[in-house]
């Protein structure tokens, strides 16, 4: 079930201070950060959610399938203990034993060293990343529409309900019907989200939250 808060993400950081997934995000161009911060603000959002946006490689550890055409994947390490996940990519600057025995290390350490470990080990906020980048409430808006789609396309399928009897329930057409469950387009009105819950059952909850670190 996805998370009540937006989970936390930060960037992995290794023993000696560096962030090697910041470091890899400022090399690419502004287009490729703008589809990965897209990307994992739609993680945030909806987790847990798989493929083919997220393949899972184990109990804690998951690799993004972004959108981006870039060969190299960051690797998030989700903490089970609370809702957080690590950004950290498996290649020459952090190796997959240095990653596994710095955050997971369950099988080398006793509980207490791990918990200390991962508290070590957590880095910067990805949400401080993309303000830096002046890209936060742009992505943030279409990771919000993509998991608003998912949400209705899911519970749209658990009830077998086809898009025609969807669209009559909201009395609004097929087409109106297809940009709101579209997760590539952030235009929609409260009304428009108000009726689509209704249809379904639902009611629509907004939230303004004014404390992010919270």
């Amino acid at each position: 079930m996805p998370t009540d808060r937006p989970l936390q993400v930060v960037f992995f950081r290794l023993d000696s201070g560096r962030e090697p997934v910041r470091e890899w995000l400022r090399s690419l161009d502004s287009e490729a950060r703008r589809i990965i911060g897209e990307d994992i603000k739609t993680l945030q959002f909806g987790w847990p959610i798989g493929m083919p946006l997220a393949r899972k490689m184990s109990n804690d550890l998951w690799e993004l399938r972004s959108q981006d055409s870039c060969r190299d994947r960051p690797y998030l390490f989700h903490d089970t203990r609370q809702p957080r996940c690590s950004l950290a990519r498996v290649r020459e600057e952090v190796s997959e034993d240095a990653f596994w025995g710095a955050v997971v290390g369950e099988a080398k350490t006793d509980e207490v060293e791990v918990i200390e470990m991962a508290k070590r080990n957590i880095g910067s906020s990805f949400d401080d990343f993309l303000e830096e980048d002046g890209i936060l409430e742009e992505v943030t808006a279409v990771a919000v529409k993509r998991y608003i789609a998912y949400q209705l396309t899911e519970k749209m399928a658990a009830e077998d309900l086809s898009k025609a009897e969807m669209a009559r329930r909201m009395d609004t057409s097929r087409s109106a019907l297809d940009r709101l469950l579209d997760p590539e387009n952030a235009s929609v009105t409260l009304q428009t989200l108000q009726s689509a819950a209704a249809a379904l059952g639902g009611r629509l909850r907004i939230e303004l939250d004014f404390d992010r670190a919270a």
